[in-house]
C-alpha cells in the first residue's frame, strides 16, 4: 500500500473517533458467516468493504479468506463473520454474536451461516454500525 493512501486512511479512522476491536485470525481458524446483517449498515465508509480498509489499513487480501481462491478487488465484500472461540473450561467451542468483518469473494458471504476454516491470515474489525 501506498504510504500517502495508508495516511489518509489512518486519518479516517481517527476522525470516525471509533475505536473497534481487531482481531488477527490465522490460517486454520474456524469462523462462520454471520446472519441477519443485510440491513446493517457501515459506521463510516459508504461500504463494510471501506469500513474494513478504514480501520485495517492494509490492502486487500488476493486470496479469499473463506475458500482460498484469487480474490480480486471488483469481486470483494465486506463479510460479516462470527470468530470461532474455546471455552475455557469446557472441551467445547462456541461462536460469541460479536460481528466482525473482512473482505472475502461476495459468493462466499452469501453462504450465510456457514462455517469455514481459515485460508489465509487477515485481520478482522468488528463491525460497528452507523446510529
Amino acid at each position: 500500500m501506498e504510504k500517502s493512501v495508508k495516511i489518509m486512511l489512518e486519518l479516517e479512522e481517527k476522525d470516525s473517533n471509533l475505536h473497534p476491536e481487531k482481531r488477527n485470525i490465522s490460517v486454520g481458524h474456524q469462523i462462520r458467516n454471520a446472519e441477519h446483517t443485510s440491513d446493517e449498515k457501515a459506521a463510516v465508509g459508504d461500504s463494510w468493504k471501506r469500513y474494513w480498509q478504514i480501520f485495517a489499513a492494509e490492502d486487500y487480501p488476493s486470496i479469499c479468506p473463506f475458500c482460498g481462491e484469487e480474490l480480486k478487488e471488483d469481486d470483494i465484500d465486506g463479510c460479516h463473520i462470527n470468530i470461532q472461540r474455546l471455552h475455557l473450561y469446557e472441551s467445547n467451542t462456541y461462536y460469541p454474536d460479536k460481528k466482525y468483518i473482512i473482505p472475502g469473494h461476495h459468493a462466499c458471504n452469501m453462504q450465510l451461516g456457514d462455517e469455514f476454516v481459515v485460508e489465509c491470515d487477515i485481520l478482522a474489525v468488528e463491525a460497528i454500525e452507523k446510529d
